[in-house]
């Protein structure tokens, strides 16, 4: 109980599967993330419905699915580990931006709060967009909450 409050574990792996094709991993194990997010177990069953698809694609040949559901979730784990580090600011001055964006947002017509850039939180319940997309629709927030932390 001494660590700092409110941190929350970050997971980022080099790879989702062993070279030898003995172990996975999936959820959580692949890519801890922020519980406010909601985005945990969204991300688990993704990660367990491509594994599954990949299995049946190449009939149960674990060391081809392993390969491919590697090639294919790494880059989604990874960008939903730093959407989740990085979508909220510590620093109170983001702090204080993210709120006005949010009320501005909420204030002005529809044809102008559209043209502003999309927050983190607006584009994580997009269930259309990959975690990849969602990361470069928010880089420019990310990027700058990141340079704060630093």
């Amino acid at each position: 109980l001494s660590g700092p409050v409110g941190d929350y574990p970050a997971v980022h792996c080099d790879a989702l599967t062993t070279i030898d094709a003995k172990a996975v991993l999936i959820g959580d194990a692949a890519h801890a993330m922020a519980p406010m997010l909601g985005l945990g177990c969204n991300s688990a069953l993704q990660d367990v419905q491509v594994l599954c698809g990949k299995l049946v694609q190449h009939d149960h040949d674990w060391r081809k699915a392993l390969q491919e559901y590697n090639d294919e979730r790494l880059a989604q784990a990874h960008a939903v580990c730093e959407l989740s580090e990085h979508a909220f600011p510590l620093a109170s001055k983001m702090e204080k931006e993210m709120i006005a964006r949010f009320i501005l947002k909420k204030l002005l017509p529809g044809f102008l709060s559209k043209r502003m850039r999309p927050m983190p939180i607006e584009v994580m319940t997009d269930d259309t967009m990959s975690f990849t997309e969602m990361l470069e629709r928010c880089r420019w927030w990310t990027d700058r909450v990141k340079a704060s932390k630093a």
